[in-house]
């Protein structure tokens, strides 16, 4: 049986964030590769658009959207891919989760990547899409260790009771939640291992030649990642303080990245 490969994930550009640059490569390279690719992305309304990214990257329409992604593969060298949408709607703390079980209208027996179940499939605990859609293949993708973020929102209790009870109970209920839905659930790593049932696979990365551009320095340190204090910026400047005296240059926009210099000693 010849499956349709559909994409779901739970962000698009022009936030630039793992969840929508990786499954947008991810679908231009499996249909370079032969395979009929449609990538599903939310769209949240400009109001809500302001809190992943500058005032001066909003988009008004869905033809907008998909034209910032279709550029952004043709300037890697890629094909457009088809770009379908769900409504999506924005929580702090979490990001964007669909408004409606959008996943249970995908084509018919169709392979379906979702990324980040957690945030798709989650908000409708009771769908049992496996029962539901048995034509379907359902695969999830977890991307991000949620508990390790929510931890400053527990200070009372200590690093081993909070592994035990939150971190733990959360990895039992969402895993007996998602594979309820789910014919397999990945994790990107070890790090990841409060999913009692997920596998671990390094299904994202950066490739050797992104380090290895015309002129860049052979040696120092570099950091990739968002300017955000709790997705590795206050790491960065820990490290910063115990290497000592050393120049840090800095691209990008976000909130926090003015914080920056204060967190450095």
């Amino acid at each position: 049986m010849n499956r349709k490969l559909t994409i779901a994930t739970s962000a698009g550009l022009p936030w630039k964030t793992g969840t929508s640059i990786n499954p947008l490569i991810k679908a231009a390279e499996l249909q370079r590769l032969g395979l009929e690719v449609t990538l599903y992305i939310p769209w949240i309304e400009p109001s809500q658009q302001r809190y992943v990214i500058g005032e001066d990257e909003l988009v008004f329409s869905k033809d907008e959207q998909v034209a910032i992604n279709h550029l952004y593969l043709a300037n890697l060298g890629y094909q457009s891919v088809p770009i379908a949408f769900y409504q999506g709607s924005y929580f702090e703390g979490y990001g964007i989760v669909p408004t409606s079980n959008f996943l249970e209208d995908m084509p018919e027996n169709a392979l379906v990547l979702v990324e980040e179940p957690d945030h798709l499939l989650l908000p409708f605990p009771l769908s049992q899409l496996k029962k539901r859609r048995p034509d379907l293949y359902l695969i999830g993708i977890i991307h991000t260790h949620y508990p390790y973020y929510w931890r400053k929102w527990f200070p009372e209790i200590s690093d081993e009771d909070y592994r035990n009870i939150v971190q733990k109970a959360y990895g039992k209920v969402s895993s007996f939640l998602l594979t309820a839905n789910l014919h397999r659930l990945f994790v990107l790593s070890e790090a990841i291992d409060f999913y009692p049932e997920a596998e671990v696979a390094a299904l994202h990365g950066v490739p050797d030649h992104y380090f290895k551009p015309s002129g860049l320095a052979t040696s120092g340190i570099y950091y990739i990642g968002k300017l955000i204090a709790d997705k590795g910026l206050l790491d960065l400047a820990w490290f910063s303080n115990q290497l000592g005296d050393r120049a840090i240059d800095l691209w990008g926009h976000a909130d926090e990245s003015s914080n920056f210099t204060t967190w450095l000693q």
